[in-house]
C-alpha cells in the first residue's frame, strides 16, 4: 500500500470544501445537475396486497430541477391518492477532481386495495420543463388472504450493511417450495417491484453457476425469467425445491437504496381450453421484506487526483509479449486486474500520463472483461536504446476492506532495446564502407602486368568519398521531401507487413486481428492505428482521395475492413490469417 502525501491530502480537502460550497449554492440557487438526462420511473411498495391494505406508488424524477404529476388515472377496484411531495435528494461525486451533482425528485402516491383481483396501475404523466413523461404500468395482485408462508420462501442473500457508491455486490435471489406439494405446483410468479426499476442503481443478471438445470418462471405477471434449479435445502426440517437468480447490484449514487417487498406466488394453474382462459385453482404467497441499503459517498479525503473510479479488493499482474526489441518495435504489455470490484467500470490507467513512460510511444489499447478479471493490452514502442525497462503502471483503487485509497502497481519489466544502425532507404543495412576499405590493397597489381593501368589509392578513395557524398546528398533530398528514412514513422512503415504477420501469429480473437490490421494500415499511411477504425478506405484511396489506388485494390480493402468489423461487432466469422496476410501483400504490390 502506498501512503498518500500531505500535499495530496490538503488538495483533496480543498476539493471537499469546494464540493460543500457548490452544494450550498445549489440548494440556494437551484444549481442544475451536470450533463444529466431526465429519467422518470415508478415502482410499488409491494406487488401483492391483502384486501383492504394499502401501499404507495413511488414516482422518481432524476436530472430535473422541478416536476409535477398530472391527473391520476382511475382504476376500478383500487383507490389512488393522495399525492405527497416532491421531496428533493441531492448527491455529489468527486472522481479525479471532477465534481458531479445529481438531483432526484420523489413523489408518493397512495394505493389502497378495494377489491380482489389482478390489477395494473396505469402509466402516470409527469411534466418536466413543459415536456410530459409517462411511467411504466405496474402490476398489483390483491388477495383476501395471503396463505403459504409455511409452504414456500423467498430471500435476498448477499446484501451488506455498508457499501460505497460504485461498489458492485453479488446478490442471490433464492426461492422455493415444500417438496410435499411439488406434484400440485405447476405455477410460479415472481412479483418484484424493483426489477428493471431501481433508481440509483444498476442491476444485471450474472451467469448461472452451479445449477442442476434451467427452469422458466413468470416475472411480474408480464414476462418470463430463466432461473437455475439448485440442490434441495432443508427449511424447518423439511426438504424444499430451490431456485436461484444471481444478480449484480451496482449503486451509482449515495443515499438510501430501497428494495421494496418481494413476493413469490406459486400454486396450481388449470390450463384453459380454446374457449376458456387458464386460471389458478390454488395460490400461495411467500414474502421477502423490503430492504433499505445505506450507500455512502466515495470519500474525498485522500482521493488521488489521478483516481479513475476503481473500487474493491484487487491485485494486478503484467507481462510483455517480447523483451528483446529494436527501437520503434511494438511491445504488447498485457495487464490484468483480478479480484472483487467494479472491474467493468473503471477507466484503465493511461501510460502517456504516468512518469517513467517518456521513453515510449503509446499507440492505444485493446481489452476484454472476463469473470473476476479485467484485461487490457497496451501497444507500446521504445523510442531509443537507453530504455531498459517497462516502468510500473499504477492504478489508484478505493479498497472497500480498509475503506481507504491505495495504489496498485505492476512490477517493472526489464527489456533490451537495440539501436538501429546504418539503416538505408530500403530498410536493410547500408554498405559498411570501413569494412570495404579493409579489402582494398594499396599496392599496385603486378601479376599479369596490369600495374600501370590499375587504379591507385587516391582514385579508389576519391571514388568512395564520392559515393558517400552522393549517399548523403540523396538522404538530405529525401529528408527535405518530408520522408526521413531513419525516422520512427518510416521504419514503422517498412516493418508494417512483418509486424502484421507476427501479431496475427499470436492473435486469439477477431478483435486482436482488427487491431493488427488497423496498425498495418496506419503504419503504411503514417498514421495512428486508431485512425482506421470505422474509416472508409475510399476516402483515402479512391479516385478523389489523397493516395489514389487501383479500383480493384480499393474494393479488396473495403471488403477486408467490412469482414473484420463484422467479425468483431456483428455475427460474421473470423477472417483467416492467411487471407489477411495475402491481402496485405497484394496491397503492397499495388502501391499501398
Amino acid at each position: 500500500m502506498v501512503t498518500m502525501t500531505n500535499t495530496i491530502g490538503r488538495a483533496a480537502r480543498r476539493m471537499a470544501h469546494l464540493a460543500t460550497l457548490l452544494l450550498a449554492v445549489a440548494s440556494l440557487g437551484g444549481l442544475a445537475a451536470a450533463s444529466q438526462d431526465v429519467r422518470v420511473s415508478a415502482r410499488l411498495g409491494q406487488g401483492v396486497l391483502k384486501l383492504g391494505d394499502d401501499t404507495s406508488l413511488v414516482v422518481t424524477v432524476e436530472g430535473a430541477g422541478s416536476a409535477r404529476l398530472l391527473e391520476l388515472p382511475k382504476v376500478e377496484g383500487l383507490e389512488l391518492g393522495p399525492v405527497a411531495g416532491p421531496s428533493l435528494r441531492q448527491s455529489s461525486t468527486l472522481i479525479g477532481g471532477r465534481l458531479t451533482v445529481e438531483r432526484t425528485l420523489t413523489f408518493s402516491v397512495g394505493v389502497r386495495a378495494a377489491s380482489e383481483g389482478d390489477f395494473e396501475v396505469p402509466a402516470i404523466g409527469v411534466e418536466v420543463d413543459g415536456a410530459v413523461y409517462r411511467t411504466a404500468p405496474q402490476p398489483l395482485t390483491v388477495q383476501a388472504d395471503l396463505l403459504g408462508a409455511e409452504l414456500g420462501f423467498i430471500e435476498l442473500r448477499g446484501l451488506t450493511d455498508r457499501i460505497v457508491e460504485g461498489q458492485p455486490i453479488e446478490v442471490d435471489l433464492v426461492f422455493g417450495w415444500d417438496r410435499d406439494i411439488e406434484s400440485a405446483t405447476n405455477y410460479a410468479n415472481l412479483l418484484l417491484p424493483w426489477w428493471d426499476n431501481l433508481p440509483g442503481a444498476l442491476l444485471q443478471e450474472l451467469p448461472r453457476r452451479g445449477a442442476r438445470r434451467d427452469v422458466e418462471v413468470i416475472l411480474n405477471r408480464r414476462s418470463n425469467l430463466v432461473v437455475g434449479e439448485m440442490a434441495d435445502e432443508l427449511v424447518g426440517g423439511k426438504p424444499f425445491r430451490v431456485f436461484k437468480v444471481q444478480l449484480e447490484l451496482l449503486p451509482v449514487r449515495s443515499g438510501v437504496l430501497e428494495l421494496p417487498t418481494s413476493f413469490l406466488q406459486f400454486g396450481t394453474l388449470q390450463r384453459g381450453s380454446f374457449f376458456e382462459e387458464s386460471r389458478l385453482t390454488r395460490s400461495y404467497f411467500a414474502e421477502a421484506p423490503q430492504f433499505k441499503l445505506e450507500v455512502e459517498p466515495l470519500p474525498t479525503e485522500g482521493q488521488p487526483f489521478d483516481y479513475t473510479g476503481a473500487i474493491g479488493q484487487m491485485s494486478v499482474r503484467a507481462q510483455a509479449d517480447t523483451r528483446d526489441v529494436r527501437v520503434g518495435d511494438s511491445i504488447k504489455l498485457t495487464v490484468e486486474w483480478i479480484g472483487n470490484g467494479n472491474l467493468d467500470y473503471f477507466e484503465p490507467p493511461d501510460p502517456s500520463r504516468q512518469p517513467g513512460f517518456e521513453g515510449f510511444r503509446f499507440f492505444g489499447t485493446t481489452g476484454e472483461k472476463l469473470s473476476g478479471r479485467r484485461r487490457v493490452v497496451y501497444d507500446l514502442a521504445p523510442l531509443d536504446s537507453t530504455v531498459t525497462e517497462i516502468p510500473s503502471l499504477e492504478l489508484p483503487v478505493f479498497d472497500t476492506e480498509t475503506w481507504s485509497y491505495r495504489r496498485l502497481a505492476t512490477e517493472p519489466i526489464p527489456i533490451r532495446v537495440r539501436a538501429l544502425e546504418g539503416v538505408g532507404l530500403d530498410g536493410e543495412e547500408a554498405p559498411r564502407f570501413v569494412e570495404d576499405l579493409r579489402d582494398i590493397e594499396a599496392e599496385a597489381v603486378i601479376d599479369g602486368g596490369a600495374a600501370t593501368s590499375a587504379p591507385g589509392l587516391r582514385t579508389v578513395s576519391g571514388a568512395l568519398v564520392g559515393v558517400i557524398l552522393c549517399w548523403f546528398a540523396l538522404r538530405s533530398a529525401v529528408r527535405q521531401g518530408g520522408r526521413d528514412p531513419s525516422s520512427i514513422d518510416e521504419r514503422r512503415r517498412r516493418r508494417a507487413l512483418r509486424l502484421l504477420e507476427r501479431e496475427l501469429r499470436t492473435s486469439l480473437d477477431s478483435e486482436t486481428d482488427l487491431r493488427a490490421w488497423a496498425g498495418f494500415l496506419g503504419a503504411r499511411t503514417r498514421e495512428e492505428a486508431e485512425a482506421w477504425f470505422g474509416r472508409d478506405p475510399r476516402e483515402v484511396f479512391g479516385p478523389h482521395g489523397e493516395r489514389p489506388l487501383p479500383a480493384d485494390t480499393v474494393d479488396a480493402l473495403v471488403r477486408m475492413n467490412r469482414d473484420l468489423e463484422s467479425a468483431v461487432f456483428g455475427d460474421g466469422e473470423r477472417v483467416p490469417r492467411q487471407e489477411l496476410i495475402g491481402t496485405a501483400r497484394d496491397l503492397l504490390g499495388d502501391g499501398l
